[in-house]
Formats: C-alpha cells, sequence, structure tokens
C-alpha cells in the first residue's frame, strides 16, 4: 500500500439535533447534542486510519480545551499525531452541525487552522516516495493548499482534492491536481469560477462527483461513468462525504484502481451514515459488508 499524506482542518464538532431549523430570529430546543473531533481533514485522514490505511497528517490545533480533547481522542485512537502541531494562544477549530433528521447544516470557525505554515508542509512531505497519495481540502488557507500541491507534484505523488469549502482560488489549485472529488453543490458552483457549463470540461484528469443519494459520477477523458448508492437507513449524513473519500484513498493506494476504489468508497460511506457523528462514525474495516 502507497503512504498517504493528508494536509488539513482539525476542529472540534458540537452537533444538535433538532426538529426544525430555526427561522431568522427564532429560538428552537435541540432534541440531542453530541461533540466529537471533526474537520474535513482529520475526518478523512482518520477515515482511512480505521481502515487500516498507512496514512499521517499535518494540521494545527489550539493549546484550549478544545485540543485537549483532540489529542486526548488521537491517542486513545492510537492516531499518528507527528505532525498535528499545538498553537500557543489559539483556538482549536469549530464546527457547529446542525442536523434536521438526515438533513444538515454546518459553520465551521477555521481558526487554530489557519496558522499551518510552508516550513511545516516541506517537513511533513519530505520522505514522500513518488506514487505516495497527497489529498488536501480547502478548511486550511489557499496559499498553504497551493504550495503543498505544488510541492507534491514535484515529487510525483498522485495529489487529490477535494474542493470545500469553495473558494476564488480553486482555478488554480486544480491545476496540480490529479484526482478531484466534490459533491454536485460544489460542482456547479466550480463551473460558474471556470466559465464552463460541464464538469467534464474541467481541466483535470480524473473527476469524481458524489451526488448523495444518487450515487456518484466518475468522469475521464470526457467520459461518464454514473452508479447509484447503496440503499441504507441514513441516520447523520454530516460526515459522508468525508467516509466516501477516506473509502476512495484507502482502496486507491492498494490497487490503483479508480473504478474499484469508488465502489469501496460507496460501500464505507453508506456503512458511515448509518451512525451518528463525523469521525467518530467512520466505520472499521471489518464492519463493512464485502459480499
Amino acid at each position: 500500500m502507497k503512504t498517504i499524506y493528508v494536509l488539513g482542518s482539525i476542529n472540534y464538532d458540537i452537533s444538535l439535533s433538532l426538529n426544525i431549523f430555526p427561522n431568522e430570529g427564532e429560538t428552537v430546543k435541540c432534541i440531542d447534542s453530541s461533540a466529537c473531533v471533526g474537520g474535513k481533514g482529520f475526518n478523512q485522514a482518520f477515515g482511512i486510519h480505521r481502515l487500516g490505511g498507512e496514512v499521517r497528517m499535518c494540521g494545527t490545533i489550539g493549546d484550549d480545551y478544545y485540543g485537549k480533547a483532540v489529542l486526548e481522542f488521537i491517542h486513545l485512537e492510537r492516531f499518528n499525531d507527528t505532525y498535528i502541531d499545538v498553537q500557543k494562544d489559539s483556538i482549536t477549530g469549530l464546527a457547529i452541525i446542525l442536523l434536521e433528521g438526515s438533513k444538515n447544516r454546518i459553520i465551521t470557525a477555521g481558526n487554530a487552522n489557519k496558522m499551518i505554515n510552508k516550513g511545516r508542509i516541506a517537513e511533513f512531505l519530505h520522505d514522500a516516495k513518488p506514487g505516495d497519495i497527497f489529498l488536501t481540502q480547502l478548511e486550511i488557507p489557499s496559499d498553504a493548499i497551493g504550495y503543498a500541491l505544488e510541492l507534491a507534484k514535484e515529487k510525483d505523488m498522485i495529489t487529490i482534492l477535494n474542493p470545500s469549502p469553495i473558494n476564488n482560488a480553486i482555478p488554480t489549485l486544480i491545476q496540480n491536481c490529479d484526482i478531484l472529488v466534490l459533491n454536485h453543490h460544489e460542482a456547479k458552483e466550480i463551473k460558474k469560477l471556470l466559465g464552463v457549463d460541464d464538469v467534464k470540461n474541467f481541466p483535470v484528469p480524473n473527476i469524481i462527483e458524489t451526488l448523495g443519494k444518487d450515487g456518484y459520477a466518475f468522469i475521464h477523458n470526457r467520459e461518464r461513468i454514473i452508479a447509484s448508492a447503496i440503499d441504507v437507513k441514513a441516520i447523520d449524513t454530516s460526515g459522508a462525504g468525508d467516509a466516501f473519500i477516506a473509502g476512495f484513498v484507502y482502496e486507491y493506494a492498494k490497487t490503483a484502481n479508480i473504478v474499484d476504489a469508488l465502489k469501496f468508497a460507496n460501500l464505507v460511506a453508506s456503512k458511515q451514515i448509518t451512525k451518528k457523528g463525523t469521525s467518530v462514525a467512520m466505520p472499521y474495516y471489518d464492519e463493512l459488508d464485502l459480499n
């Protein structure tokens, strides 16, 4: 298996279950609440870790209560924290997740995630070898992401970008991207940024568009393959995209076969959404029905 390097955000997630999302000026009571470690970067790296992948992560947390909770969790889970740095006098990234049934709305505060620097990224990727996988998202500063993608390409790594949340740097960032993994909403926004009318016209060799309950589309050489989602009873979809990416990258690192990796990703995501939470709902390999 190739080594997987993940650069990204680490948040503390607070989830609130509601009967209905509040309107402007309205206060509603919470049915249930939970808290766990999250952030798109951590969720994806941790999902790969739970599946058994050879994964390393670079990220930044604060020296506050939430940062201590993050460290306690990752030590308990035996997750490699060599490149997870604690910034003094900083607040750990936060995410507030509002849940109404299986629907969600998410608000994030970057905080310590904004403090990742290029020197640390260079150290993180120092031992990377050609063919290793580099995965990142957009919850950390764009200049750090751009630098890391360029460095990863110089090392002949496979570069994977999850362009979420959308920002105006995407047209530049995707120039060093081998595989783009995005959802349907992000695809619509990037079409506007690039001035194209179809995802297949993005200047990226391989594009994976997740379609929620409708499955996913894989676009290669302007050809599109669409596959259905696995039918399960969803409990919480807030980590589904991250679970899909974790499953995809794990399997791709093993097989270098995108089509097989997508089938596995579909399976991982379908299992993750049957549990509550983001990182804590990431499945272990032996939980999956591989028959």
